[in-house]
């Protein structure tokens, strides 16, 4: 008897571990532990998107918004540079633009997409060159979706990135032939902007 007791008792704390795990395992993902497949519509704690990247199974990843922003310029005033080079990383470029003697209202892309953090929502940012270049592999997928969950299409296939090239110089990504290009920073017709945001 005591030993069908000590089974029952080891069951018992084996089965209430397991159950921890998967708590711990939901809050490591989204707001509410679900888990993501490229292509998903993503609508939690009042952020909403497209989800373009998993990681960790699913629980996490990159998703692109559901609008964008037209005709924006990357920066109004090209004649000095910003520091904002990193080609991987969006987040390293919009922390650098902010922090411009400027103000962000000089660099229409970046406000753009930062006037998406409020009411609490932090996050969004204009990714980084090679980030968009990523977005562009699914491109076409992306397009479908984002009609399929009420959003809009890309409205061009010239989407800036938040990637300097030099002083006059911003990179875009033509998203039809999946390459980086520079533009001039200051140009704003024909190019569109979308916020991209971890989750």
């Amino acid at each position: 008897m005591k030993k069908l007791l000590s089974i029952a008792m080891c069951l018992c704390l084996a089965l209430s571990i397991v159950g921890c795990d998967k708590d711990d395992d939901s809050e490591n993902g989204g707001s509410s532990g679900k888990t993501y497949d490229v292509g998903d519509y993503y609508n939690e704690g009042g952020v909403k998107g497209i989800v373009y990247k998993v990681t960790n199974g699913g629980k996490n990843g990159m998703i692109i918004s559901m609008d964008e922003g037209t005709n924006l310029a990357w920066q109004k005033e090209t004649s000095t540079s910003t520091g904002a080079t990193d080609e991987k990383d969006g987040t390293k470029n919009m922390a650098k633009i902010k922090a411009s003697s400027s103000g962000i209202a000089q660099f229409p892309a970046f406000k753009w997409c930062d006037d998406k953090n409020k009411g609490g929502v932090t996050g969004w940012y204009l990714p980084a060159k090679d980030e968009v270049l990523e977005i562009s592999q699914s491109y076409l997928a992306l397009q479908v979706e984002l009609q399929a969950n009420g959003g809009s299409t890309f409205g061009s296939n010239q989407v800036w990135s938040s990637t300097e090239d030099d002083v006059y110089l911003a990179y875009y990504i033509d998203m039809n032939n999946k390459r980086a290009r520079e533009y001039d920073k200051n140009s704003a017709h024909g190019f569109v902007v979308r916020a991209v945001k971890s989750f």
